[in-house]
């Protein structure tokens, strides 16, 4: 059953992201996952419910990684480069780079990075290239 619900939200995640919110419709949702509309309902409650769980279950994160960069830790200009590295690169497990290792030069967050190479491997023997932060190829840039 959780499974369906990480479906619906995967499949609400592309549809949103290449259609926008607004016109992308709840059926093509459950079409796009093999579910019905009373399953969606029953996860969701409704199309903004999905919206909310998308956001919670992506943003979530992020945001923990955040508070932490942001704890003041007696050194100014360590917690000022800790945020900034947060918000200008992800981490390797950050879902949309992890489409990307996917689904390569298809992935629908392919324009979030900067400095992808498709001709050659990174460290890390992923299938291409990126521009990482000071030679640390654990944090991706993005745009």
């Amino acid at each position: 059953m959780e499974n369906n619900r990480n479906l619906v939200l995967e499949a609400a995640l592309k549809l949103f992201s290449d259609y926008g919110y607004k016109a992308t419709g709840v059926q093509e949702i459950c079409e796009r996952v093999g579910v019905t509309k009373p399953t969606l309902y029953l996860y969701f409650g409704s199309k903004q419910g999905l919206l909310i769980a998308l956001l919670v279950d992506k943003m979530l994160p992020l945001m923990r990684e955040l508070t932490f960069a942001s704890e003041y830790k007696h050194d100014l200009v360590a917690n000022i480069y800790a945020i900034l590295r947060l918000i200008l690169h992800v981490g390797r497990n950050f879902w949309a780079f992890k489409d990307l290792l996917v689904n390569g030069e298809q992935s629908a967050y392919l324009g979030w990075f900067s400095g992808l190479c498709f001709g050659r491997r990174s460290p890390f023997g992923d299938p291409f290239d990126y521009n990482c932060c000071k030679g640390n190829h654990d944090l991706v840039e993005r745009k």
